[in-house]
């Protein structure tokens, strides 16, 4: 067929292979001489270089954009954390003046507004850091616990909302109405109003400041209930958080704003406002930051001292007996010889302290470092210290090293612990805004263990009146 008619053309377009000259046009050519294989070569190691000089241009191009990148990242991020400090900077300034405005203003006004009717909105808010609050059990037990403020009801001019965390059962309520007509305060179920904030459920461990600012609703029924009253906000705690709360109520603190609060609050400048106000104290060393720092306070202490048997340590913000420890100097015989031995060696110095000995130093006294001898005492205190010292509670923190990693965070107080205390009482105050100062009463803390609280009693049943009456009267002044 046409298939077969197609071979048979190309068979005889094909040459003759019986010719000699058959299959000259088709022959090997020659190969090329040693120039043209010279500039082969040149070409084909140019064209690698060329290639390897791009790779690395395009690999150090590809590096240099994703750096940019990078950066062009971490600036706008960078950015944005600073316009949002500025801008929370900025909130917090307008509600620190808002506050400041609004106490001024109740200052000036309180002479007349203490003769009339009057609301305390009561937030029992326990407004701290996440890591404190992990640490501590039935947090929002804690915070209710201090239903208590509702017995201001005992002024006849005082209304009180108490602010909780949680729903209080109504035979709660019923039993201490009950208390308030015993005491002879007149209709007292309507005349304190428990708000609890709807979204308290938010996280385990919310405080009520935090809570409220996220309830709407509770805010809108508080600001109903102080319409058109004189009112102001009684916190437990002044943070930032409770600033914005007063401004999101528009009521005035009675209390210190937040950076007075710190302040005060600090155990370290307790002892400082204390040795102000005249009031006596014992041994101490405050402003501890660091480990070395703490042991070589210590070590002052015990050499300058060395008659006082138990030493306390406190971490400075701590609240109750979390941040307390303590130590038996006399069960650790070599620190108590050597600390003997070092004030011999001063001349008896050291012990001029004791009652009935000529020479007495002023106990407030900070200790300054007392030379090599305290040196001698500080490696001693280093290595028994933590394991005979005794924590107070165990589960905030479990150990030494946790205590001192806090310690050296927020910093420390070392005191000394009279022997033979009667009792630890307290002295409770009231500054108005007008700054007169009042001593509202006493209570004497019922210890379970060593520097625990387990309760109170009200008033205090060892020492003098008089002699707490103006110890709380001159720490109100300052």
């Amino acid at each position: 067929g046409a298939f077969g008619t197609f071979c048979t053309e190309l068979l005889d377009s094909a040459p003759d292979p019986m010719r000699d000259d058959a299959f000259r046009d088709l022959a090997v050519p020659e190969p090329p001489g040693p120039e043209l294989m010279r500039a082969f070569a040149a070409t084909r190691i140019a064209a690698a270089w060329r290639g390897a000089l791009q790779r690395r241009a395009f690999a150090e191009l590809l590096r240099r954009n994703r750096a940019a990148q990078r950066i062009q990242t971490a600036w706008a991020s960078a950015m944005t954390r600073m316009m949002t400090k500025m801008q929370l900077h900025r909130i917090h300034e307008e509600d620190r003046r808002l506050h400041e405005a609004l106490a001024e203003e109740l200052g000036q006004d309180w002479f007349q507004a203490k003769q009339l009717k009057r609301v305390e909105v009561h937030i029992c808010s326990w407004t701290m850091a996440d890591s404190r609050r992990a640490r501590i059990d039935s947090f929002q037990a804690l915070q209710a616990s201090q239903i208590g403020r509702i017995f201001r009801l005992l002024d006849p001019k005082r209304d009180v909302i108490f602010v909780a965390p949680k729903m209080l059962h109504e035979d709660i309520l019923e039993y201490y109405a009950k208390i308030m007509q015993f005491r002879g305060v007149r209709n007292p179920p309507g005349r304190f109003q428990v708000v609890v904030p709807e979204n308290m459920g938010l996280t385990e461990k919310l405080s009520v400041s935090q809570g409220l600012l996220c309830s709407p609703k509770a805010l809108r029924r508080i600001r109903k209930l102080v319409s058109g009253r004189q009112a102001y906000v009684v916190p437990e705690m002044v943070t930032h958080t409770e600033l914005k709360l007063c401004s999101a109520l528009r009521l005035p603190v009675f209390g210190a704003g937040p950076r007075n609060m710190a302040l005060i609050a600090s155990k370290s400048n307790a002892k400082k406002l204390a040795q102000i106000a005249e009031v006596p104290i014992g041994p101490w060393a405050v402003d501890i930051y660091d480990e070395d720092e703490f042991y070589t306070s210590l070590a002052g202490l015990v050499v300058k001292h060395p008659r006082v048997r138990v030493w306390l340590f406190k971490i400075d913000d701590e609240r109750d007996s979390r941040g307390h420890a303590y130590v038996d100097i006399f069960k650790m015989r070599d620190i108590s010889d050597a600390a003997l031995n070092s004030a011999q060696a001063m001349g008896d110095e050291a012990l001029d302290g004791e009652e009935g000995v000529p020479g007495r130093r002023n106990l407030a006294d900070e200790p300054a470092i007392v030379g090599a001898s305290a040196d001698e005492v500080r490696q001693l205190l280093r290595r028994w210290v933590p394991r005979r010292v005794s924590m107070c509670n165990r589960r905030a923190y479990p150990d030494f090293a946790a205590w001192m990693a806090e310690a050296c965070r927020v910093g420390a107080v070392i005191q000394a612990v009279p022997e033979g205390a009667l009792a630890q009482t307290s002295v409770h105050l009231q500054i108005d805004p007008d700054g007169a100062v009042g001593v509202l009463g006493t209570s004497e803390a019922l210890m379970s263990r060593p520097f625990v609280r387990g309760a109170s009693s009200y008033p205090h049943s060892h020492g003098s009146w008089e002699v707490l009456q103006e110890v709380g009267a001159r720490m109100g002044r300052l």
